[in-house]
């Protein structure tokens, strides 16, 4: 039992004070001041110059994704002679303190790629932190060894004090590489150690987590009416012809004419398509004369051919008559009345079909998914002129949707007269598959009203994605 000395020192002990939380200004690259046109690192030479300013870079393709994808969607990149490049952003400092100053940017392998942070407050000393100058991530990770570079993150020190401040990004040096700039972090915290695009510790997004596991029951709803969660019809998810999930596979004619459409005994019986030889052929032994082989047995697993529609039944150009892969994919279609095929046609070029091929895309229309646009509204190319003279008094973005509705339209159409040599639809779009990635960011938000009125996307094919 404590003495009675004991419990009166501890009485007049005052209790430990609660750790401070840690401050944190989190600042996506492609939100500083300054930015101009862009810069694409892994692009051709002239899609990655820049003079003097750094430019939008992505989102970016596969490299960036198998990355966890670019913070905030995009990131900033400069061209690789370019040792002038500047953009700033004045900030709030929130508290005097040591703080981290972390950067996510690209590391190239065997390259440096330099560049600077400097922080100015009035009555101080500019800071300066370089970085790039060293690898961060091994020159033998797979990421720098498949492209050539990977994100990674460092980090300086610096005392700031509170108040305001200019944050600049700057390039003094030429590199062999452009420099790419994906997020910049100022925190308090010294055990923030970032792996991907983790963010440091907060006490809010803390209490909301909490908030997953466990709503307590005496909290008061910041609302006055408890909302009714049950989502309305029409938002309700819709799939091609209400099958349910469809997984379009890209496929590749001759390749599959070879295989699972061909009459070679030993081979897989069932639409596939593995792109590395070696694992390829390992394939092929293992599962030869098989129906039954995981994942592309599946019968929601659909054959997509590349090309405008459906180009797998393009008739030749001489002969007027369906290819080989045509008409053994027609036979295909007759004994698997199950499944369904789509198109995917990304960069591809008008192929006229035929008659023989109109008249094969008609007879499996019902089973055909759509076709792809990847990053697209459609492949189409709207002449700048037109669309520039029609949006010349266009001051909102319904007015914008109305100006180019006209123009899109009519591009998306002709591009399809080409293929079938006529109007085979009023409504131009009915078998095509948006898939917008970047466009997203302008013509997502008009999709519910420019979509379903204008372009037809309530029609069952172009709903299945």
């Amino acid at each position: 039992m404590a003495s009675p000395l004991l419990l009166a020192l501890l009485a007049i002990v005052p209790a430990a004070e609660p750790a401070t939380a840690p401050e944190t200004i989190w600042l996506e690259a492609e939100h500083l001041d300054g930015i101009r046109g862009y810069c694409w690192p892994m692009g051709k030479p002239e899609m990655k110059k820049t003079a003097g300013h750094w430019g939008l870079s992505g989102p970016g393709w596969a490299a960036e994704w198998n990355q966890g994808g670019e913070s905030g969607f995009l990131s900033i990149a400069c061209g690789a002679d370019d040792d002038k490049a500047v953009v700033t952003k004045s900030i709030e400092i929130p508290a005097a303190s040591r703080y981290f100053v972390w950067v996510r940017y690209g590391d190239w392998r065997e390259q440096t790629e330099r560049f600077q942070i400097r922080i100015e407050q009035n009555g101080a000393k500019p800071w300066e932190g370089k970085f790039g100058e060293r690898a961060m991530v091994e020159e033998d990770n797979e990421m720098k060894l498949y492209w050539g570079w990977a994100f990674a993150w460092d980090n300086r020190e610096v005392e700031l004090k509170k108040g305001p401040a200019k944050l600049s990004l700057l390039s003094t040096t030429k590199e062999a590489v452009p420099r790419q700039i994906d997020v910049i972090v100022l925190t308090t915290d010294e055990k923030y150690r970032p792996r991907i695009k983790d963010r440091p510790r907060d006490p809010a997004w803390e209490l909301l987590n909490e908030y997953r596991r466990v709503i307590p029951a005496d909290l008061e709803p910041l609302a006055r009416r408890k909302p009714d969660f049950a989502l309305p019809a029409s938002w309700q998810l819709r799939t091609f012809r209400d099958r349910g999930f469809l997984y379009l596979w890209n496929m590749n004619a001759d390749d599959a004419l070879n295989s699972w459409l061909g009459n070679k005994p030993n081979a897989v019986r069932v639409p596939f398509n593995v792109g590395d030889k070696t694992v390829r052929d390992g394939f092929e032994r293992l599962y030869a004369g098989k129906t039954d082989v995981p994942i592309f047995s599946d019968p929601r697993i659909v054959p997509t051919f590349h090309g405008v529609g459906p180009i797998i039944f393009a008739a030749d150009a001489k002969t007027g008559e369906l290819s080989e892969a045509g008409k053994r994919f027609a036979q295909w279609l007759d004994a698997n009345p199950q499944r369904q095929w789509a198109g995917m046609m990304n960069y591809a070029g008008e192929r006229p079909l035929g008659d023989k091929g109109i008249q094969a895309f008609q007879k499996y229309r019902d089973r055909f998914v759509g076709s792809i646009a990847g990053e697209s509204l459609g492949y189409f190319y709207v002449d700048a002129a037109k669309m520039k003279a029609a949006t010349a008094n266009a001051k909102t973005r319904r007015e914008l949707v109305a100006a180019f509705a006209p123009l899109a339209i009519e591009a998306n159409r002709e591009k399809y007269r080409k293929v079938y040599g006529k109007d085979l639809d009023a409504n131009s779009f009915a078998d095509v598959i948006s898939c917008l990635s970047v466009g997203n960011i302008v013509f997502a938000p008009m999709l519910s009203e420019w979509g379903s009125r204008t372009l037809g996307y309530e029609s069952s094919a172009a709903t299945s994605s």
